[in-house]
């Protein structure tokens, strides 16, 4: 059985690639399973169009979700970083334990507020915040 669902948002997935980190293999240990949700799936196809470093990042992303084979949940929410955090606060009880991968200081602050636990890159660690 999973002991931890880790939610991981776009700005983690393009970190990844951005900054050669290998995060999935890093969130990947033990009884964690890693979720992408539809909203984040989707921005990152958007974000794949183009010849910017982003796009970049963005297509060699979406191999790494396949590849990995990272589980996608479709959520109605239209906006990734409330999907997460709507997702996260309907899911989390006793039986799940959730978490976010995440680096982006407004979500990390929402996910906190609401005693979410997040994972966060830090110099090409991930630090959990309590």
């Amino acid at each position: 059985m999973v002991s931890l669902v880790i939610l991981i948002d776009t700005n983690m997935l393009l970190a990844q690639i951005q900054f050669n980190a290998n995060i999935i293999k890093q969130l990947k240990r033990e009884d964690k399973e890693l979720v992408v949700l539809t909203p984040v799936l989707i921005e990152i196809e958007r974000l794949a169009i183009g010849r910017t470093e982003d796009a970049m990042a963005a297509r060699v992303a979406i191999e790494v979700i396949a590849k990995e084979r990272l589980r996608i949940i479709e959520v109605e929410l239209k906006h990734g970083d409330n999907a997460i955090v709507e997702y996260a606060k309907l899911v989390k009880s006793d039986d799940m334990r959730i978490a976010v991968a995440t680096n982006d200081k407004a979500l990390i602050n929402r996910l906190v507020s609401k005693k979410i636990p997040v994972y966060r890159l830090k110099q090409k660690k991930l630090i959990e915040k309590v």
